[in-house]
């Protein structure tokens, strides 16, 4: 397991509240897929980071969940340098916040929220992949694919 800088205890109050909503929600669109989100944040002060990044990552959660989508998962991957410097809004970042956001919704809310992240000054940079579910019989994320694969000796 890769260790986070974020406390625990908020990002499991995070996907509490996500499994909460998740469990008390019935959607009525037909027509859901499973998409991944990777996102980059910002880091305006690096001392409460942590809180910066469990802020943006509740936004996008809140923001599927209004457009009647249906948050999964939520994996805090840490502060990392970037490859290169990234310029968003006249500011210039060597470093920023990463996570990944599993959900299902419909492609035009998939479409909205990548429009809107790419306008919110706080996130830097990204990225949405559908998944298929119906063709793989292993349904875990990408990251746990990845990592549980890996073995670090």
């Amino acid at each position: 397991m890769i260790p986070r800088l974020i406390s625990e205890s908020v990002w499991k109050n995070l996907t509490t509240e996500f499994s909460i909503i998740r469990t008390n929600y019935r959607c009525e669109s037909p027509v859901k897929m499973y998409y991944e989100l990777f996102a980059i944040t910002r880091i305006h002060d690096p001392v409460a980071m942590s809180r910066e990044a469990s802020k943006v990552a509740s936004t996008v959660g809140k923001l599927i969940l209004n457009n009647r989508g249906l948050v999964r998962n939520i994996t805090s991957l840490g502060p990392r340098p970037l490859p290169k410097i990234m310029t968003k809004d006249r500011e210039q970042h060597f470093q920023g916040f990463h996570f990944v956001m599993g959900f299902d919704s419909s492609s035009a809310v998939q479409q909205e929220l990548v429009r809107t992240l790419r306008r919110d000054p706080r996130i830097l940079r990204c990225s949405v992949v559908k998944i298929d579910l119906a063709k793989k019989l292993n349904a875990s994320t990408s990251y746990e694919k990845v990592f549980n694969s890996v073995s670090i000796s």
